[in-house]
This record gives C-alpha cells, sequence and structure tokens, in this order.
C-alpha cells in the first residue's frame, strides 16, 4: 500500500515527489466520503507524514508545510460530520504533535485547542479521551509562553465551571 511509498524530502528530487503526493492526496480527498475510508486513508497518511517529519529539511520546506497546512484544513473540514469527529481530531492532535515548529503554530495550536473544546461541551467522554494526549504533547517553546497559559485555563474553566450563585 501507500506505507510502503519510500518518499524523503533529503534531495530535491525526493521533495518534488514527496510533495507531488501530498498534493495528490488533497486533490483527491473531494471523492474519499465514508468514515472508514477516511479513517484508514488518515492512518496511512500520518505514517507517510511520520516519515517525511523525520527528514532534516522537514521544518524549513515551505512547500512541504503549505501542504501540511492543506491536509489540515481538509480534515478539519471532514471532522464537522460527526462521525468522523473524533478521528479527524486525533488525526489533527498526532499531526500537531509530531510536525517541526513552522507548523506547530500559536494560532493553529490555539485553534485546534477551540475546536476540543466545542466539541467537548457536547462529547464530554471523547473530551476527556483528546485532551490528555493535547496537553502531553505541547512543544517546548509553546509552555513557556502566555498562550500555554492562557490554553490551560481554558480547559480548567471548561472542565470545572464555576457555579454561579
Amino acid at each position: 500500500g501507500i506505507i510502503g511509498l519510500k518518499l524523503s524530502l533529503d534531495t530535491n528530487e525526493k521533495s518534488v515527489h514527496a510533495i507531488s503526493f501530498l498534493k495528490s492526496f488533497c486533490d483527491s480527498s473531494k471523492k474519499i466520503t465514508r468514515g472508514v475510508l477516511r479513517m484508514q486513508f488518515l492512518d496511512a497518511l500520518y505514517k507517510i507524514i511520520q516519515r517525511l517529519n523525520n527528514c532534516e529539511t522537514a521544518n524549513t520546506n515551505e512547500e512541504y508545510i503549505n501542504q501540511l497546512s492543506n491536509i489540515w484544513n481538509i480534515v478539519e473540514n471532514w471532522s464537522t460530520k460527526p462521525k468522523h469527529t473524533e478521528f479527524c481530531y486525533k488525526f489533527m492532535q498526532n499531526l500537531l504533535s509530531n510536525s517541526g515548529d513552522s507548523f506547530y503554530e500559536f494560532e493553529r495550536v490555539n485553534h485546534f485547542l477551540d475546536l476540543l473544546i466545542s466539541y467537548g461541551s457536547k462529547n464530554v467522554q471523547e473530551f476527556l479521551n483528546l485532551i490528555p494526549s493535547f496537553i502531553k504533547s505541547v512543544k517546548k517553546n509553546y509552555l513557556e509562553s502566555e498562550n500555554y497559559k492562557i490554553a490551560v485555563n481554558s480547559i480548567i474553566d471548561f472542565m470545572f465551571p464555576l457555579k454561579e450563585k
């Protein structure tokens, strides 16, 4: 299957092929409508992205980072279908935690947290399953930011709302 593809960003030629593959995914994603197929495809795609993220140039390859952003947007769109939300959010969480600082932007992390909290308001159990991996995977530069403190407070406020008197 596609997991066995020897994609890499190590050379310019290999990078062109890897980015072309990711573009093909984005182009053909409209055809993938069934949840089971989306889930299987995201599992395979994540394994490929993990391998690509291990390349030295992954964090500086602008085209690659743009493709990750395109994939992110597609998966976020897929997540609006209630039966697909949880596995899409798991993919998005894995993508965040495994990607370099160029992709792990404060705005993207904060937006993802907002998505989780919104999801949690109707799906508490699923939220409680997802939030620990979010907290565990926070990158050091984010841990030391004011944004992280705000994020933690948002999680705490959501999980333990103050009762009005």
